[in-house]
């Protein structure tokens, strides 16, 4: 037996035995007890390492990105019966609590063998403690790709799944990862977190990248659970003398009840990366929600006029033109009737007005009608009976994949990039349908995992496009473009409807998480919300506002408040010209963008949470907002408890709710009754102590984070109102006595009092910045 103790965990591995044991030094009911090594190669059984010979152990020690440090173990073993090695390389990471493994299998026979996985650990049932002997179980489910559903689930519930097989699960689903079907039987790709409900601990288990190989989780959950993590090498072919390495696995606990429970892992994956430091939050339009693929020249040059117009009070900074330029999907170097001139006018022009030119591409895969279909079928990957591989039902049929292995497929791929960016002028690619790269497949060349065909593909799209170009990755398994990636698509799309349908069907695919929606997008926007800042910028998709879509007002005002809360990308996809006054405020009031990474309270509780808390300070002080959502179809009572909002019960409190105007005054529980259906109420809360409160306004969905200073004393408040924009509408003030007079930038402006009581409004407009100085009545 080989121990090590580091950070608060003790290490145990059995070399003999081909295990190794994990515990918490502080809380003996965290522990993983007996976890297995071992792999899988094409047409076997999965191939324990406690039954092969030992050729060598020794001390590990290796200096990790980010100035840390590992210590532990390299284990090597000897498959005699298929000549291969099994190298484990096993240990603590010692600036934090995290075990890490990695393995690799080294060819040494004379003919080649095709493994499928490589097991990080598998753990049996009883052999799993997290946080008490008693257990209710909640695991933590993250998709494949960006469309792919996120939630959390509890025992006796199913994954959710979608019925339409090879219509959407080419699209959505990993290849190596398991479909499970029954209750409480859960996958998951690249990481996952069983969760304690009644400790509030939990394990994060996952890949801190998949260059090499998808990384996927399984678990059956009960009052004991078991858990699997492997690697997915999808039998690739390894030749004599050849040697494949995983990427690195970790096992590390958290606590549920952190803000961000997934802090460390999504930290440690960051380092692992080199993840590029998070750009500015983009501002912008796009064209896809309105005009979709009949969008024309015509149309971009009126919502860029308009647009431009608008900037003091709506300052987008982006114009991204979506599918419909193209001549098909695969054809990018030549165009559609709608845009007789070409991309790189437009670019041009977007340019001279002072915006940054964003365009769509769908390198890797490829629309039925398309020419290169038929000019180069050699370049398309095909299935393993020589058929086109199904890449999944887009644009109406379905859909071919690039064979990346070819190299003349490859070298296109960079050239349209290359085009893109250097002939025609764009600086912003949406790059979309990326999982293309990886779906299964009989690839050119067998030598490479499907992970490593779509990193090599991002990597070459990265150096095409320099590293001055920022790129949005949709459709795309998340692991895959950590470091390279500025945003990430983290929902599916979002839709006009807040249901799925297709073909003006709804009934039958309702239930489809993975459907363009509205209601699919916000549940992952909430469920991914942490990933901002620490792998990339979130992009939520679009949001929404005009009156002639299919959501209801309360609909966008639920979208609008999930994208504003989470803090990442921002764009609009309205035809501009005729948004109405009202609906153009809604935009307004997420402008600027708040930082990001809310608390999202019963994020383990539920697949579809509905409690987001954000804290927010500045020279007001601090100050929580709370939104929460009403999932269901009809109006619903909200209890906005203390304890479960983690405010202080003895305190009374004072609110506004942002959407409606209202003015909420309680002590203890708050009720909140008749949430419209998918609706939403946005609160910002303030204990009431006897000193002036900003209570919020309507310029800002924050309700403070507009307020720049303030300065209080017994006579008067001075603050300052500033927003990067013009505004006009109502802020609110509590005041603890009446006030005698109030000026905006040195000139006398109108108060009024409300129906609350010591709570007044006045009316401003402001443009840029404004300051403020209220005098007290004597």
């Amino acid at each position: 037996m080989l121990t090590l103790e580091r950070k608060g965990l003790n290490l145990h591995v059995f070399p003999e035995k081909g295990s190794y044991s994990l515990r918490s030094i502080d809380n003996p009911h965290l522990y993983i007890e007996e976890a297995w090594l071992a792999y899988q190669l094409h047409q076997s059984l999965n191939v324990f390492a406690e039954f092969l010979q030992i050729k060598a152990v020794e001390a590990l020690h290796l200096e990790r990105p980010g100035k840390s440090h590992l210590a532990g173990f390299k284990i090597e073993y000897a498959d005699r019966l298929h000549q291969v090695s099994f190298l484990v390389e096993i240990g603590l990471v010692e600036e934090f609590s995290m075990l890490l493994i990695r393995q690799s299998l080294i060819n040494e026979g004379s003919k080649p063998v095709w493994p499928e996985k490589l097991f990080a650990g598998i753990i049996h049932q009883g052999k799993l403690g997290v946080g008490s002997a008693e257990m209710e179980p909640s695991f933590y489910t993250n998709g494949w790709q960006s469309w792919s559903p996120a939630a959390a689930y509890r025992l006796g519930e199913k994954q959710e799944r979608s019925w339409m097989g090879p219509v959407s699960t080419p699209m959505i689903c990993n290849p190596g990862t398991p479909i499970t079907r029954r209750p409480n039987h859960f996958s998951s790709d690249m990481f996952a977190c069983l969760g304690n409900l009644k400790s509030r601990m939990g394990l994060v288990a996952g890949y801190l990248s998949q260059k090499e190989s998808f990384g996927s989780v399984e678990s059956h959950v009960g009052r004991t659970c078991d858990l699997a993590l492997w690697a997915n090498s999808d039998g690739l072919r390894l030749d004599p003398g050849k040697s494949f390495q995983t990427d690195w696995a970790s096992f590390s606990f958290t606590n549920l009840d952190d803000p961000l429970p997934f802090r460390l892992y999504l930290q440690s994956v960051s380092l692992e990366n080199k993840v590029r430091d998070k750009a500015a939050a983009p501002l912008g339009w796009c064209s896809w929600y309105y005009y979709f693929q009949n969008v024309s020249e015509k149309d971009i040059r009126e919502n860029l006029e308009e647009v431009a117009r608008i900037r003091a009070a709506i300052p987008l900074n982006l114009i991204q033109i979506d599918d419909g330029f193209e001549k098909s999907v695969g054809e990018w170097m030549q165009f559609s009737p709608r845009f007789p001139n070409g991309l790189s006018p437009l670019a041009d022009l977007i340019t001279e007005k002072g915006f940054i030119p964003g365009v769509w591409l769908a390198p890797y895969i490829v629309e039925a009608r398309s020419g290169l279909v038929k000019a180069h079928p050699d370049w398309l990957l095909k299935d393993r009976h020589g058929r086109h591989a199904n890449s999944g039902f887009v644009w109406n049929w379905f859909g071919k994949a690039l064979d990346l292995t070819n190299p003349e497929a490859a070298a296109y791929t960079d050239e349209v990039i290359r085009t893109a960016v250097q002939d025609w002028g764009f600086k912003y690619l949406k790059l979309d349908f990326l999982y293309a790269a990886a779906i299964a497949g009989r690839y050119q060349d067998p030598t490479f995992t499907r992970a490593q065909v779509l990193r090599r593909g991002l990597e070459r799209i990265r150096e095409a496009a320099g590293e001055q170009t920022q790129l949005l990755g949709c459709g795309c398994p998340l692991g895959s473009g950590i470091g390279l990636m500025d945003y990430m698509r983290i929902s599916e799309d979002v839709s006009p409807e807040w249901e799925p349908s297709f073909m003006g069907q709804r009934a039958i695919f309702r239930h489809e998480l993975d459907m363009p929606s509205a209601r699919n997008a916000i549940r992952n926007i909430i469920s991914r919300s942490e990933l901002d800042g620490h792998w990339w910028g979130n992009d939520p998709d679009c949001l929404l506002v005009r009156e002639d879509c299919k959501l209801s007002l309360p609909e966008i005002h639920s979208l609008a408040t999930a994208i504003g809360m989470t803090g990442g990308a921002m764009l609009v996809s309205d035809r501009m010209p005729t948004l109405s006054d009202e609906r153009r405020e809604i935009i307004q009031a997420l402008i600027p963008v708040i930082p990001s990474q809310p608390h999202v309270l019963d994020f383990f509780e539920r697949k579809d949470p509905c409690m987001l808390k954000h804290s927010l300070q500045n020279s007001v002080g601090s100050w929580p907002i709370l939104a929460a959502f009403n999932w269901e179809n009809k109006p619903r009572d909200i209890l906005i408890r203390a304890d479960a909002w983690k405010f202080h019960t003895g305190k009374d409190w004072i609110a506004r709710e942002f959407w409606s105007g209202e003015i909420y005054t309680w002590h203890g529980d708050l009720l909140m009754k008749q949430i419209a259906p998918h609706g939403v109420r946005l609160l910002t809360i303030h204990a009431l102590s006897g000193k002036a409160i900003y209570l919020g306004s309507e310029f800002h969905f924050s309700q403070g984070f507009e307020v720049k200073s303030w300065l209080e004393d017994a006579r008067s408040i001075k603050f300052s109102i500033s927003l990067g924009r013009s505004a006009r509408g109502k802020a609110f003030l509590w005041l603890p006595k009446s006030p005698a007079m109030l000026t905006q930038d040195g000139l006398e402006l109108p108060w009024e009092a409300t129906n609350f009581e010591n709570v007044y409004a006045f009316a401003a407009k402001i443009n840029g910045q404004s300051q403020f100085e209220l005098l007290y009545a004597a």
